[in-house]
């Protein structure tokens, strides 16, 4: 099951990286196509210069520029800067006269003679109060001599809706200017992030022209999964990143069923084992018990066989007393002084013979529960001498001597 877990998760970052994967290229293709439609507009101004010869009359400059801003997205600006880095015309009247000679995109198409669209890192607009984003192209004569720039303003928020639709989960839709600043995020709410070239989807975009990002891309910000494209025209990096919490919630859900699931599991397996440990426990207490019980009926059969051999002796011996005195006197082999003696013997062992019928009838009460006990003096020497004469004949018929007194 845990590995079945780890499966799961892997394919659900996996699936994530494709899905990010996937939107990037969209989210790059949609800014590549905004880009190359300014591009389209400003190459238009370029050739109307070259048209009218330089920065011409106003008139012909303002139309151009009404027609030129025409498809742009939103409410961005398309103005005319003059050589000396001047604003010269522009659809925002306000900013006409302003100087922008130290900006970045003056200063770059300025000093390099290249015939390709430059996008401004980013910049404060001081009339519309928010950040903008100038891209701009060189303007020449026919000979190539630089007569200025042409500048299309485009307003970050302009991108938005549409990065929205990309980005369904939550996450980051990011464009980075190729010296490392963020032109472009969605959502806008931390979007002042200036780290340039620290930036790791930057630093990434350095080593390679797409790729993939796992981990926080902002100071104490969640785990995402970034998945960037670099783009050659205009050089801009396109990113999307997806919060790794919200892909692995289904995950997360799926792992406590199975965790609950599993306990329930382990304690089913733990509750049957008990019984079954139990039920040993009872097996081998029976087993025991039935040993116990095999061994007290061993022992009891043992003590009844010695019974049965004690009882049979304790009867033969006054019977052997009884058969050798009577023998002797049928032989006639008695002195008649010693008969007498024969028959109270002989009388004797007979009492002794009864007694003990009576006794094993005293051991059947007491089994039975019956008995009756009843405490008397006895001379001790009654029962020796009654021993003893029981005993004479088989002494005398073995010649053995033996004396009472």
């Amino acid at each position: 099951m845990l590995a079945d877990l780890e499966w799961r998760r892997r394919q659900a970052l996996e699936q994530a990286e494709g899905s990010a994967e996937n939107r990037a290229v969209i989210a790059a293709e949609y800014v590549r196509g905004q880009f190359a439609l300014v591009d389209t507009s400003l190459r238009q101004l370029v050739l109307h210069g070259r048209r009218v010869r330089g920065l011409g009359l106003s008139d012909d400059w303002t139309e151009m520029l009404d027609a030129a801003k025409a498809p742009l997205p939103g409410g961005g600006s398309v103005s005319v800067v003059d050589p000396e880095g001047n604003i010269r015309y522009s659809t925002l009247s306000t900013i006409i006269g302003q100087s922008r000679r130290d900006n970045y995109l003056f200063k770059h198409l300025s000093a390099n003679n290249v015939d390709q669209m430059i996008v401004d890192p980013l910049f404060q607009s001081p009339v519309q109060d928010r950040v903008v984003i100038p891209v701009g192209r060189r303007l020449t004569t026919a000979s190539g001599q630089f007569e200025g720039i042409v500048v299309a303003v485009l307003i970050p928020e302009d991108f938005s809706e549409f990065f929205r639709i990309v980005n369904f989960r939550r996450g980051v839709v990011w464009a980075f200017h190729a010296t490392g600043p963020t032109l472009l995020r969605e959502p806008a709410a931390a979007a002042a992030s200036h780290r340039g070239a620290e930036h790791p989807v930057v630093r990434a975009a350095m080593r390679a022209d797409a790729g993939i990002l796992r981990g926080p891309v902002e100071t104490g910000g969640p785990s995402l999964i970034t998945a960037f494209r670099k783009l050659s025209s205009p050089p801009i990096t396109v990113a999307v990143s997806l919060d790794e919490a919200d892909i692995l919630s289904d995950w997360r859900a799926q792992r406590r069923t199975s965790t609950i699931a599993l306990a329930g599991l382990a304690l089913t397996v733990a509750v049957f084992v008990g019984l079954l440990f139990r039920q040993m426990n009872a097996l081998g207490a029976a087993v025991e018990r039935e040993r116990g019980a095999r061994q007290d009926a061993e022992v009891a059969s043992r003590l009844k066989d010695e019974f049965l051999m004690t009882l049979s002796h304790e009867l033969r011996t006054p019977l052997n007393a009884v058969v050798g005195w009577v023998k002797m006197l049928r032989t006639g082999t008695l002195p008649v002084e010693s008969r007498e003696r024969a028959l109270e013997t002989i009388e004797r062992n007979a009492n002794s013979q009864t007694r003990l019928v009576e006794e094993l009838l005293d051991v059947s009460r007491a089994i039975s529960g019956k008995l009756q006990l009843e405490a008397r003096p006895v001379d001790p020497a009654e029962p020796a001498l009654a021993a003893a004469e029981t005993l004479r004949p088989a002494m005398l018929a073995r010649r053995v001597q033996f004396e009472t007194d």
